[in-house]
């Protein structure tokens, strides 16, 4: 088969192409310091560099690749490829079928025109959903349910450029401390808000500490932390290129988003085998068996959020199964295999 990918993650193409596929990968999403084989046969890439939906110039650009490589399949992963492959391939006598990616929550809005030149084009064969949730909010907005899949995200190869005993040093931490860590562009939505309050009902405990590593762009955040019961206890990391390495110094993720279509970083984490504590929101409870791989917590219950934390503090046997149990559990849901197996199987009902 041969497939084009946009704004595609780096392990799907590099899997796809193993499989024998003849992949054409657009502005591959890969990480600094994970190379793709460049020189497989089978794999090749270029680069558009518009943004925007109705960008001229990327619509030209990828009309032109597609009729030099005349692909069976183009699978967009972003809202602008997609409207980009929807204007590209308008016209072809035999054009290509068209697969979207969709990874928010958030309802469809019929009147908006944005919408038809995307995920609402009758152009569209099929949609792979991050999450049940997702999809659940794709089915609501008009879409049948035949034409949407769960496809969860991938996980990614690592760098692990320190170890856990050197991150900790790095942030005045010490082998002995407890931390609690998360990774995230910290807005309202993350409710990392939510997890500082239930953190100030752990300040009996001795020994425990929170790590927020990415930007902080929500004010209550920085107003809790520096509370002074907190204060000696928090710290607001800011983004760090080698995230998922930094996460191996976290005794627990936490994760108590108010919306979320599936948290990239809770993967990578799951996949490093940390234990995670997350709320329900969107597919989060998907990937995370309540009391088999992690803790699942009502979203905005910072007291069922607190008990959690709590009792992982003082169990640290049943954080370590969970752990364990959590890295096995999400190789079978995110593995490039397992999600490129799902990713075939939609290209031939499509």
């Amino acid at each position: 088969m041969k497939i084009m990918l946009l704004h595609a993650a780096a392990p799907l193409a590099r899997e796809l192409s193993r499989r024998g596929h003849e992949v054409l990968s657009c502005n591959t999403i890969q990480r600094p310091t994970v190379s793709m084989a460049e020189n497989d046969s089978l794999f090749r890439s270029f680069s558009i560099a518009g943004r925007r939906k109705m960008h001229l110039g990327s619509i030209r650009e990828l009309a032109e690749q597609v009729r030099r490589f005349r692909p069976d399949v183009v699978h967009a992963f972003s809202p602008a490829s997609l409207a980009w492959s929807i204007f590209a391939t308008l016209g072809l006598r035999s054009g290509p079928r068209v697969f979207s990616y969709r990874g928010i929550t958030r309802s469809l809005r019929r009147l908006d025109p944005s919408e038809w030149i995307s995920y609402l084009s009758p152009r569209v064969a099929m949609h792979a959903c991050e999450s049940g949730a997702v999809m659940d909010a794709m089915v609501r907005s008009g879409v049948p349910a035949v034409n949407c899949h769960v496809v969860y995200n991938v996980h990614w190869d690592f760098e692990l450029a320190k170890t856990p005993e050197a991150w900790r040093s790095e942030w005045g931490m010490g082998s002995n401390d407890w931390i609690i860590g998360t990774v995230a562009n910290v807005r309202p939505v993350k409710g990392i808000d939510i997890l500082l309050r239930a953190l100030l009902r752990m300040t009996d405990l001795p020994g425990w500490r929170l790590v927020v590593i990415g930007n902080v762009e929500h004010d209550e955040v920085v107003r809790l932390s520096n509370l002074p019961e907190l204060r000696e206890r928090v710290l607001l990391r800011g983004p760090c290129d080698s995230a998922p390495s930094a996460m191996r110094a976290f005794d627990v993720f936490a994760m108590p988003s108010r919306s979320e279509g599936l948290c990239r970083a809770l993967i990578e984490a799951m996949t490093l085998g940390i234990c995670p504590v997350v709320s329900a929101a969107g597919g989060m409870k998907e990937l995370v068996r309540d009391r088999q791989d992690g803790w699942v917590c009502p979203v905005e219950d910072e007291e069922s959020l607190h008990r959690a934390l709590r009792k992982l503090y003082q169990d640290r046997g049943l954080q370590r199964d969970f752990a364990s149990s959590a890295k096995e559990h999400v190789q079978t849901l995110c593995s490039p295999r397992v999600v490129v197996n799902k990713l075939e199987a939609m290209y031939l009902a499509g």
